[in-house]
């Protein structure tokens, strides 16, 4: 009925744009997800990263420090003792920049002894370091006793750090020109009472900075693992990622294609629900959105339907039109 189709087509073209929409929604929602996903994991790999480089700073660190404690306290216990005496060799000749008047004893045994204070005791100590394990101690200072102990560039901008800031120890890591990765380190040495011995005639006051305890490590093998595992955590965030994008995109693509065909079906009943133009004689169906002059426009009714249904056509014929093609055949059945 013309009535009832003109009723059904307000509520089949709500039911098309709702299909409309919803395939609309669906794919704005799978890039609201993409993004979210991308940003849960990029903070995800920024905070690994992070927690990487800063595990691997404070072991710089922590290494340096107890190196540092070490020397130190080796250093105190000597001053405490108002220095050590030891045999002379060559390989501990008497100090020249000691100047005191019992730097040079003989013991009993007619053995020639030399003192051993804080200063002399930490180059010996750094002199017994094997070069393979990376590590170099020494002694430093803007007004030193001992010319060897002027700053390297990276230590006067360290004691100067010091100085200024009134911290009690500076740290950075440097790449080195053979490309070799260092940790440098400074302790501040303040002056203390058994030091203006001889450091109080150069205007030191006890608490004054005289000096800093300058550690250099070599850290390239701990800076490869560091950047290994950065690179390690990369590549799994990065397959995570493009592990769900991909599952994402799927299921996306799948509900958007369900959404299509509910609206191509939706469609196609706002056609047959429709009214149909149809030619008063032949009864061809003219093709929506067509010209009535386009030959090509009208088809049959039964190509119409099966072209927008899944109904399927069997051709026989009513009793009317087998009396007037048959008419024979119609009365013998009749008969």
């Amino acid at each position: 009925m013309p009535g009832e189709s003109q009723e059904a087509e307000p509520h089949v073209s709500a039911l098309s744009e709702a299909a409309r929409q919803t395939a609309k929604s669906i794919r704005t929602q799978v890039w609201v997800m993409a993004g979210g996903l991308l940003l849960v994991i990029g903070a995800s790999l920024g905070w690994n990263l992070w927690s990487v480089e800063k595990h691997a700073r404070g072991l710089e660190w922590e290494a340096a420090r107890s190196i540092a404690d070490t020397i130190v306290a080796m250093r105190a216990w000597t001053a405490k003792q108002g220095g050590i005496y030891v045999p002379v060799s060559d390989r501990v000749p008497p100090n020249p920049y000691l100047k005191v008047a019992d730097r040079d004893v003989t013991d009993d045994r007619g053995r020639r002894l030399t003192k051993i204070n804080p200063a002399y005791l930490t180059r010996l100590v750094a002199g017994e370091l094997p070069s393979q394990t990376g590590i170099e101690i020494r002694l430093v200072s803007d007004r030193p006793l001992r010319p060897d102990n002027r700053p390297r560039r990276w230590e006067a901008e360290a004691l100067e750090f010091l100085k200024t800031q009134g911290a009690t120890e500076w740290g950075q890591e440097e790449l080195r020109r053979d490309g070799r990765v260092a940790f440098r380190y400074v302790r501040a040495l303040p002056a203390e009472a058994a030091c203006l011995k001889c450091h109080g005639a150069q205007g030191y006051r006890k608490g004054d900075l005289k000096g800093g305890l300058s550690i250099s490590l070599d850290y390239t093998s701990a800076f490869e693992v560091t950047r290994a595992r950065q690179g390690s955590l990369a590549i799994w965030h990065g397959t995570i990622a493009l592990v769900c994008l991909l599952g994402l995109g799927w299921l996306g693509r799948k509900l958007v294609r369900k959404a299509e065909v509910v609206e191509g079906f939706v469609a196609r009943l706002r056609v047959l629900e429709g009214l149909l133009p149809i030619c008063s004689s032949c009864k061809k169906i003219r093709l929506e959105g067509r010209a009535e002059s386009d030959q090509d426009a009208w088809v049959e009714v039964e190509t119409y339907v099966g072209e927008h249904t899944h109904a399927q056509f069997s051709h026989g014929l009513c009793p009317e039109c087998l009396e007037r093609l048959y008419p024979e055949f119609s009365r013998r059945r009749g008969g």
